[in-house]
Order: structure tokens, then sequence, then C-alpha cells
């Protein structure tokens, strides 16, 4: 439409696809006629503004998306703040949102990667950070019977074999049982929420195989030195790596609910 709202007579910017071929075009205020004059500027019309010699109109380019054939509204659900924020929840969800927007192929791969990968990362080195700091944010007697007597945990503390232990630790895990053992090492540990310091005792039997006690006792004010024999009456948590020398040999795991040292 024109400018005073005449077909005939309004402005064209260069770029608009609309024209009016069969009329002649003012090169000053645009406005569209017949004849020689304009009748708004009263300009005369060149040869080249004249119906049949005006070069074709350029239009107005149009921006391609870069989805395949189509472009996602911009919704607030498919913005970068959203998805980080849904990733705090499900990670998945948030993998599907980056592959819903029109973002370009790289960047789609490279949240994916971030999303899912680090997530993987991020809960293996949770895992080992508290693996070696201690066995998690709970208090130790959180592992034992602690709702029993003295008198009535030590009567359900029975001796079991290490090989049945090392050859099939699930049958056994949360059994009672004690063990005699010689003192190797002892390594302290910390509870992360409350602080608790934790003694963890690496000992051998008589046959010198390796075991690995929690000290996990209500009243545990006496410590203990190599070298010292004691008698643990516990709770089989499973099989874990010594760490002592170096190595990760698998041994058998007890939380210690009570601990008596044999005297020389």
């Amino acid at each position: 439409m024109g400018r005073f709202g005449s077909p005939q007579l309004g402005y064209h910017a260069e770029e608009d696809e609309n024209d009016i071929p069969e009329l002649n075009k003012c090169p000053q205020c645009g406005a569209f006629f017949e004849g020689d004059l304009c009748p708004i500027c009263k300009t005369r019309c060149p040869e080249e503004m004249k119906a049949g010699n005006r070069k074709p109109l350029k239009k107005a380019r149009v921006r391609k998306s870069r989805a395949k054939g189509y472009r996602m509204p911009p919704v607030w659900y498919l913005r970068f703040w959203f998805i980080l924020l849904i990733s705090t929840v499900s990670r998945l969800a948030a993998v599907v949102l980056v592959w819903m927007t029109d973002w370009k192929t790289w960047l789609k791969v490279t949240a994916t990667v971030l999303f899912l990968g680090g997530s993987y990362v991020f809960s293996f080195a949770l895992q080992s950070f508290f693996g070696w700091y201690g066995m998690g944010s709970d208090e130790p007697s959180d592992y034992i019977q602690a709702t029993l007597s003295e008198e009535e945990y030590r009567e359900r503390c029975e001796t079991v074999a290490y090989e049945s232990l090392m050859r099939n630790p699930n049958a056994y895990r949360g059994s009672f049982m004690t063990e005699t053992l010689t003192v190797t090492a002892v390594v302290k540990s910390y509870f992360t929420d409350s602080g608790t310091e934790v003694r963890v005792l690496h000992a051998r039997d008589e046959e010198d195989r390796i075991y690995c006690v929690y000290d996990c006792r209500v009243q545990n004010s006496s410590g203990f030195l190599r070298g010292d024999t004691v008698v643990v009456y516990g709770e089989f948590a499973g099989v874990d790596a010594e760490y002592t020398l170096g190595t990760e040999e698998l041994v058998p795991l007890i939380y210690g609910a009570y601990i008596d040292r044999i005297p020389e």
C-alpha cells in the first residue's frame, strides 16, 4: 500500500517485494504514477524508472533455520538458563531439551557429553572421596545393631571361615561374627558431616590372612597399636580393598561393635 493508502501512490523501499511494474516510479518520493511527472513531488521520471525499464527489486532476505526444515519457537523451556536449571533435577531431560533447540550440532553434542558423561565422572569422584575418607555421612553406630545390649550382641557373634567370606560374601553380609586378629596398621578416617574420627584397623589372622576392621564402638576411648592382638565382635560388611602397602587386594571388611585387646 502507498503512503496515502493508494496502491498507485506510495513509497516502497528498494528491497520491498511489492511493485507495480505497469506504472512509473518516482526516484525522489517512490510514488507510482502514469505520465512523465510525479503527482506528489513534480519530479520528472527518468527512463530507467519508467514501467518496463526498472531493474527487478531485491527480495527480502529470509533467515534460514539452522534446524532441518524448521525453526523452533523461542519458548522459555528451550532457553539456556532453563536447560541448565533442569539438568540439576534430570540430566536426561536436559539432553532431550538440548536436541529440541536450534543450536548447532556440535553444541548439542558437547552439551550431551557434559550432561551425561560429566555426571558419571562427578558421581565417581564423590564415591572415591567418601570411600577414601570414610564410610559416608553417618555415625559409626549406624553401621551396627546398636539397639542390642552388649551381652546379646556378643552371643550372636560366631566364627566364620575366611574362605567362606571371600567365596560368597553376599551370603554372609550383615551376619554377626567374631575373629581374633593381630593389628598391622591403624589408619584414621573422617565422617564427612559429623567430623567424627574413625579408626580403621588393618589386621591379620593366625594364618597371616588380611582383614579390615572399622572401629564402630559406641565407647571407643581406648586405641590400638601395631602388634596388638584383639578379638573383634562385629558384622560382616563384604569385601574391600587393602591400601596399607599400596596394593588393592580384596579383604574381608568387618564393622566392629566391640573390640577387646588381649593383654600380652
